[in-house]
């Protein structure tokens, strides 16, 4: 009679384990995936903003000519 008593005990843990482990390995994925689209997003506002600075260069001076830098 114990040993089905210590298999109740004993049987949960390894499945509350089990799903622990389900959990994390879930949370890591949209940790991964939140991650690759913030990345993703930066890109995209670097190739924005460096043609936004490319079109005010051009309304600032029409002609092309770059100044040297001083």
């Amino acid at each position: 009679m114990q040993s089905g008593r210590s298999q109740s005990v004993v049987s949960p843990i390894p499945q509350r384990v089990q799903s622990f482990q389900a959990a994390d390995t879930r949370g890591k994925h949209r940790i991964q995936a939140e991650l690759k689209r913030l990345e993703q997003e930066a890109r995209f506002l670097e190739l924005v903003m460096g043609a936004k600075a490319r079109q005010i260069d051009l309304e600032l001076n029409p002609s092309g000519f770059c100044y040297p830098k001083k």
